[in-house]
């Protein structure tokens, strides 16, 4: 039996109308009725409240093939999304690291005592364990993402642990460029936003991918009225523009690394080289499509 077949006969069952069902779960009569049309499928925690409800096991409830695989489909790709946010946090700290680490003097302060006095000096190179720990947390995120998510018992907790490791990423990448920027007697700062700005560009070309970003109407992704309109175009465009942006912006990145002149120029080739190809393969794919659509129709 289907989950809106399950749905709908425990609610008559336990003698309850859509109304009063929804009144229980803080939702919408539609948002009922489109579960017991198989139109949406509830989310997982509300799937514990109708378990709950229904005085039944949630296995009882959701022993459907397709909706255990959209509920385990929908954990694993919050897993994945948070995976790949420390991932970049990392990148951010470390690249954001080497920038600043160019401006340094030879010699800064390495150690402060509770009052924040300067205790002890060192060479700049120790400057680098700061963003070189995230390396270390990032090992913790991939036994997370890798070990324990993939076991049932740990699925949904691999993504809590997942926000806390990202928690402890954001406070080291805090301290990667306060720092950075306070140890920094030639400060680059034009440099290190660039190259800030460059990894914002190489984050949200990546999560437009359709395999991390699977739903069309979306904030993130290239949405016109052809990618929204045609699931194939939104996977190929998407797929397409998130290539093209993470190695142009990989590659400005590095540029920007080697040399701080010219910072101006690599965002103008990022942008160019990253969204003009996109609109080309879009204007192609969509004449791609609109002539098959008119060959079908002289056929018919």
């Amino acid at each position: 039996m289907k989950l809106s077949e399950k749905i709908k006969k425990l609610r008559i069952k336990n003698k309850l109308t859509q109304e009063e069902l929804a009144s229980k779960l803080h939702v919408s009569r539609q948002t009922i009725s489109k579960w017991e049309q198989e139109v949406t499928v509830p989310s997982l925690d509300i799937l514990k409240e109708l378990a709950s409800i229904f005085n039944v096991e949630l296995i009882e409830l959701i022993d459907d093939k397709s909706t255990t695989t959209y509920v385990e489909d929908k954990v694993r790709n919050k897993n994945r999304v948070m995976f790949l946010l420390n991932i970049f946090v990392v990148i951010v700290s470390i690249l954001s690291g080497l920038i600043l680490f160019r401006g340094m003097d030879d010699i800064i302060p390495v150690h402060y005592d509770f009052l924040f006095n300067i205790t002890r000096y060192g060479k700049k190179v120790e400057y680098l364990v700061i963003p070189g720990i995230t390396i270390i947390f990032l090992s913790f995120s991939i036994y997370f993402y890798y070990g324990l998510s993939k076991r049932v018992e740990y699925k949904k907790a691999s993504f809590g642990y997942q926000i806390s490791m990202l928690v402890l990423q954001l406070v080291i990448l805090f301290f990667t460029i306060y720092l950075g920027f306070r140890y920094t007697s030639n400060v680059r700062v034009i440099p290190t936003i660039t190259g800030l700005t460059l990894t914002i560009i190489h984050i949200v070309m990546l999560l437009s991918h359709p395999k991390i970003n699977k739903t069309r109407n979306v904030i993130l992704g290239v949405r016109t009225n052809f990618t929204l309109t045609n699931e194939v175009a939104w996977k190929n465009v998407n797929a397409f523009s998130s290539y093209i942006g993470s190695i142009t912006t990989l590659i400005a990145y590095i540029l920007t690394l080697i040399t701080f002149d010219d910072w101006n120029l690599y965002l103008i080739l990022v942008v160019m080289i990253s969204i003009i190809p996109t609109l080309i393969y879009h204007e192609v794919l969509r004449n791609k499509f609109s002539k098959s659509e008119t060959d079908q129709s002289k056929i018919i």
